[in-house]
C-alpha cells in the first residue's frame, strides 16, 4: 500500500507540473500577441495622424500649385519605410479641371510574418479651395 501511495504522488506531481507549463506557455503566448497588437495600433495611430496631418498642410497650399505635390514623397517619424524610399507618398489627380483627387498613402513595414501594411486617406479639392469629405 506504502509504494502504491509513492507512485501516486508522483503521478500527481508530473500531472501539476504539465499544467503548469501549459499554462505558463499560454500566459506567454497572450502577453506577445497583446504586445504585437499594442505595437499595430501605435503604429496605424501614426499613420492616420500623419495622413491626416499632411492633408492639412495641402490644404494651405493653393489651388494652382497641388497638382505639384503628385508623387512626392515624405518622411514619417516612427515609421519603418517597407521600402527603400521613405514611407509616405503623396498622389493627385485632375477629375476635372476645377477639382483635383488627393491621396496620401503611408507604407510601413510590420513584422516577418505581415512585411508590410498601408494607410490611405482620399479627399477632393475645388478651385475655391473647398475640401470634399470622401465617400
Amino acid at each position: 500500500m506504502k509504494n502504491f501511495s509513492r507512485k501516486f504522488i508522483l503521478i500527481e506531481m508530473v500531472i501539476s507540473f504539465f499544467l503548469f507549463a501549459v499554462l505558463s506557455s499560454m500566459f506567454v503566448m497572450v502577453t506577445q500577441k497583446k504586445q504585437e497588437l499594442l505595437s499595430t495600433t501605435k503604429t496605424h495611430l501614426i499613420a492616420v495622424q500623419t495622413a491626416e496631418s499632411k492633408l492639412e498642410e495641402i490644404r494651405s497650399v493653393p489651388f494652382e500649385k497641388i497638382l505639384s505635390l503628385h508623387k512626392t514623397f515624405f518622411d514619417v517619424p516612427g515609421l519603418k519605410s517597407a521600402s527603400l524610399q521613405p514611407p509616405g507618398y503623396i498622389l493627385v489627380e485632375a477629375e476635372s479641371p476645377k477639382l483635383l483627387k488627393i491621396q496620401v498613402k503611408i507604407f510601413w513595414s510590420l513584422t516577418s510574418q505581415n512585411p508590410s501594411a498601408f494607410y490611405s486617406l482620399v479627399t477632393w479639392v475645388g478651385e475655391g479651395g473647398l475640401f470634399y469629405a470622401p465617400q
